[in-house]
């Protein structure tokens, strides 16, 4: 029988890993070796697909923590070179606002995620007292630039919130948790093809099993030669 190959991807390997423990299920099997691989494939994969799902968020909090960022140093640039305009009105308006935001400063962009989100959560707060926000207003370019910056950081906090409970369940990431429902996989063929000799009942399942595992197989070498191309 075919082997899953230890480079496929992670999505395929989660892909297969459902359909491999889907299948054990139908077999409706009094083996317990059987039921035991096919358990312990689903919970890997169950686990796999938060880690995925996780793994793509924190991919994409790293681009909205980028732009939030440097949309605060924006707002920080902006303030400061206001302060020395010789138009009164706009100096007036920056000298105002300075103190706000030199409180918090670009440190805050170094700080960890959940720091940022409150710190800018106060700022924003701070800067929406009625005799502040009329001076941001005055300056060019400011109150634009702050409203993308309360968007970003109200959708940064949005896309962790959900994930919070998560992090205690997710203790392995998908890169390692593919490597062991490879195992799991190829440990279940090797168990199937000792047993199948002399096991009618696994004929079919084991056909499948390698058919499913030879597709993927398949799929994930023509992918990766067009990498290569």
């Amino acid at each position: 029988m075919s082997y899953f190959k230890y480079n496929s991807t992670i999505t395929t390997v989660n892909t297969i890993a459902f359909a491999v423990a889907e299948m054990v299920e139908k077999q409706k099997s009094d083996d317990k070796t059987l039921n035991l691989f096919g358990s312990k494939i689903k919970e890997k994969a169950d686990a796999q697909s938060i880690a995925i799902k996780k793994d793509r968020v924190y991919s994409g909090l790293d681009v909205l923590d980028s732009q939030r960022d440097t949309l605060w140093k924006t707002t920080i640039d902006i303030v400061s070179a206001y302060k020395k305009n010789p138009v009164e009105t706009l100096s007036q308006a920056a000298i105002l606002i300075y103190p706000i935001v030199e409180k918090y400063g670009k440190k805050i962009t170094r700080v960890a995620y959940d720091e940022e989100t409150a710190y800018l959560k106060s700022a924003q707060t701070d800067l929406s007292a009625p005799n502040v926000a009329e001076a941001v207003k005055v300056l060019p370019g400011l109150d634009e630039t702050l409203e993308k910056l309360w968007a970003k950081n109200a959708e940064f906090e949005g896309q962790t919130a959900s994930f919070v409970s998560q992090n205690a369940i997710d203790e392995k990431n998908a890169t390692i948790l593919k490597k062991d429902l490879v195992s799991l996989i190829n440990s279940l063929v090797s168990y199937v093809e000792a047993v199948g000799a002399v096991r009618d009942d696994l004929t079919e399942f084991g056909k499948e099993l390698e058919a499913r595992i030879e597709r993927a197989n398949a799929q994930d070498a023509e992918a990766n030669k067009k990498k290569t191309e």
